[in-house]
């Protein structure tokens, strides 16, 4: 049985290198899809984003996933796609009451900005998720 100190720690650490990556992903999204994704405020803005995006993964997702859990049966793939843009949607609802100095989140490009956006976001969850972070 491992110890109880060292696995306490893992799941701190697993919650940082997560955050580390959205983060990341967050700034790959505002550079390469600037067409789709807008973000204002500099670094501060790409933490703040990647903030309410892990706390949403952390809370939301879960929940969100029981709700769609019998269109994921039916639909698959449709199901989750609609799923990421709700996570989209409601990050963007948070993020418009931060004062705008500190961030600035909106997708652009009508359903098919949000639509490649809610498919990039999805994956790099997917490709997190399938490493255990």
């Amino acid at each position: 049985m491992p110890d109880e100190s060292t696995s306490s720690l893992q799941w701190p650490i697993r919650i940082l290198i997560y955050y580390a990556l959205t983060i990341a992903i967050v700034w790959w999204l505002a550079v390469n899809l600037s067409q789709y994704v807008f973000i204002d405020g500099g670094m501060r803005a790409y933490v703040t984003i990647a903030a309410l995006l892990t706390l949403m993964n952390l809370l939301v997702r879960p929940v969100l996933h029981v709700l769609f859990a019998p269109f994921h049966f039916i639909f698959g793939a449709i199901a989750t796609i609609a799923l990421n843009w709700l996570f989209l949607y409601l990050t963007m609802r948070i993020a418009e009451n931060f004062d705008r100095s500190i961030v600035v989140f909106d997708i652009n490009g009508g359903i098919g900005g949000w639509l490649i956006v809610a498919i990039i976001l999805g994956l790099a969850n997917w490709l997190l998720r399938l490493f255990k972070l």
